[in-house]
């Protein structure tokens, strides 16, 4: 039987992945930009691909900012971070919509 590889994404040259893992619909997904912006919303937001598909957004970004972080939490637990000095308490995070811009946290 031959090998062959599968090309599971199309990362450009400059992307990074950042996060690989099962979610279920009962978690909430937050995502944490470099620049402190947060953005909560139910991991049922997002749609399942076919495997050439690019993917989906999931918050814009500010101008030379990037996706740092990925966090999941079941609804009902606290679940905090640290962004600098700063403890972010992921649970009591505004839930917003994907594709959105998120919540500015300072340092």
């Amino acid at each position: 039987m031959a090998k062959r590889n599968i090309a599971a994404t199309k990362l450009q040259e400059e992307d990074a992945l950042i996060y690989v893992g099962i979610v279920n619909e009962n978690q909430n997904t937050v995502l944490q930009t470099r620049d402190g912006y947060f953005l909560r919303f139910p991991a049922a937001e997002i749609p399942e691909k076919k495997k050439g598909a690019v993917g989906v957004r999931g918050i814009r970004l500010q101008k030379n900012d990037e996706l740092e972080h990925v966090y999941l939490f079941e609804e009902g637990t606290e679940s905090r971070v640290f962004y600098g000095e700063k403890e972010v308490f992921l649970n009591r995070l505004k839930p917003a919509k994907r594709d959105g811009v998120g919540t500015k946290t300072r340092k």
